[in-house]
């Protein structure tokens, strides 16, 4: 769709090339888009907006601008805002948002205090609640939809060994790895509130109790924490459960070379397809142990390394 100056003879036109591409595995595709104006063409900006569309997923759409000559006409078409989004410090928490793609603006209110010291933070998928993991345990803060200000709720729940939380794509369970060696699935109410003693607190075994960082796919049915020098273990996990987390996979992911290694960080592509674990000598050089990421297929319940 091109927005044009007001009665503009002979706007601008746009094509791709090609029309579609057919995206497979994860080797990137290029579609050109055209912009195309005649002598005629009325002097000034026109703003393309450019919509993505695959099978059932959200469509996807951005703006580009075009000035049919160098010296008249303002594109319309400017950075947009980000929504709020939230830093973790050692006793602190606080809010920004960017404006206009270049300035970053404070939430009001911000910093919050946090009791004890912090470890991590899990933001509710709906995005107007937040919990917080401390020494002090897992604290509840409502989110002002509007403004982004954090509102404190209810806290102390946990153990206060929470090192890694998140809550899963359902809403429905917030997790936590914590340093006791140990998963937790605490059920909560769409408010954020532990819906405890309506459904039970679910409590599963680590294979060690050095945690570095938790992940869960984006669909909701795998969980991952990065334990150290032990490795990477994964659990199946299904929200409608009333014990959701599965008995963990039989296979630890010790990390890359054997011993002296350690798993630190987590990631999961948004298409469930891809585990990628940060692990500290990964991919070794010829003198030096080098950090790196080492990548697992997802796959039926199972994990598998590409080479």
């Amino acid at each position: 769709m091109t927005t044009t100056p007001s009665s503009a003879t002979n706007p601008t036109t746009c094509s791709l090339s090609p029309a579609s591409v057919t995206i497979s595995g994860t080797t990137a595709q290029t579609s050109t888009l055209a912009a195309s104006t005649q002598s005629s063409t009325t002097i000034g900006a026109y703003d393309i907006q450019v919509t993505g569309i695959s099978g059932s997923l959200p469509a996807v759409t951005t703006t580009v601008c075009v000035e049919v000559t160098a010296t008249s006409g303002t594109c319309s078409a400017t950075a947009s805002n980000s929504g709020n989004f939230y830093i973790l410090s050692k006793n602190s928490i606080a809010g920004y948002s960017i404006s206009g793609g270049t300035t970053l603006t404070s939430i009001s209110g911000s910093s919050y205090t946090v009791s004890g010291v912090a470890s991590s933070v899990a933001i509710a998928p709906s995005n107007d609640f937040l919990y917080v993991a401390s020494t002090g345990g897992i604290t509840l803060y409502t989110i002002n939809t509007s403004t982004g200000a954090l509102t404190q709720g209810s806290s102390g729940f946990g153990d206060g060994l929470a090192q890694s939380i998140q809550i899963d794509p359902s809403g429905k369970w917030l997790l936590e790895a914590s340093l006791a060696g140990s998963l937790i699935a605490y059920p909560i109410t769409s408010t954020g509130v532990e819906d405890y003693p309506s459904r039970s607190v679910q409590t599963m075994p680590l294979a060690a109790a050095t945690v570095n960082q938790m992940a869960i796919s984006p669909n909701g049915t795998l969980i991952a924490v990065a334990l150290g020098d032990t490795g990477t273990e994964a659990f199946p996990f299904t929200s409608g459960s009333a014990s959701p987390i599965g008995n963990a996979y039989s296979k630890i992911f010790t990390p890359y070379g054997g011993s002296g290694g350690s798993a630190l960080s987590l990631a999961i592509d948004p298409q469930n397809r891809l585990l990628y674990v940060g692990e500290t000598d990964a991919f070794p050089s010829s003198s030096t142990d080098s950090g790196g990421l080492r990548v697992f297929t997802i796959s039926s319940g199972s994990l598998n390394e590409l080479s």
